[in-house]
């Protein structure tokens, strides 16, 4: 099953590009208008990472992170997180020191990002360190925003 998303960039307040975008719900793939494979979306639990992760520690690779990142694949683990009483599925890339993203312009990652999901709506509410994502690299030339904080303040039924 398909759903149809609206993508859109800001560079401060400014308009940094849009694109129009299909995910598939289960695998957590994206394709183009075309249908021609981005990679994957990182908004929202993928169907193969568990719900009911024990706290005792993380699953190793147990989701793929990044699908198309720079013709490379990122698995990372799944752990169960509880912080301000709150319980998040969290992932992340498995980079194990830096990652160096293009020699050239010496654009390197030092630090490991991490997802944190809602374990009931499966949504994606918190990012921290930074955000590596395919879609933003392969639609918008993006490749990963530093010490990146986003957090969902409020869900709504469109």
């Amino acid at each position: 099953m398909h759903v149809n998303f609206t993508i859109i960039l800001y560079s401060g307040s400014k308009l940094a590009g849009s694109a129009l975008l299909k995910v598939d719900i289960i695998t957590g793939y994206v394709y183009d208008e075309r249908g021609n494979f981005i990679g994957k979306w990182i908004y929202m639990l993928g169907s193969d990472i568990p719900i009911d992760l024990l706290e005792k520690g993380p699953i190793k690779n147990c989701t793929l992170i990044l699908a198309n990142y720079g013709g490379k694949k990122f698995y990372g683990p799944c752990f169960k997180v509880k912080t301000d009483k709150k319980e998040y599925v969290a992932s992340g890339p498995d980079i194990r020191e830096k990652l160096v993203l293009d020699p050239e312009r010496n654009i390197v990652l030092h630090r490991i990002p991490h997802l944190y999901y809602n374990p009931k709506s499966g949504l994606l509410v918190k990012v921290d360190e930074a955000i590596m994502d395919d879609i933003l690299y392969n639609v918008f030339g993006v490749y990963y925003i530093e010490e990146a904080y986003m957090k969902l303040i409020k869900i709504e039924k469109a």
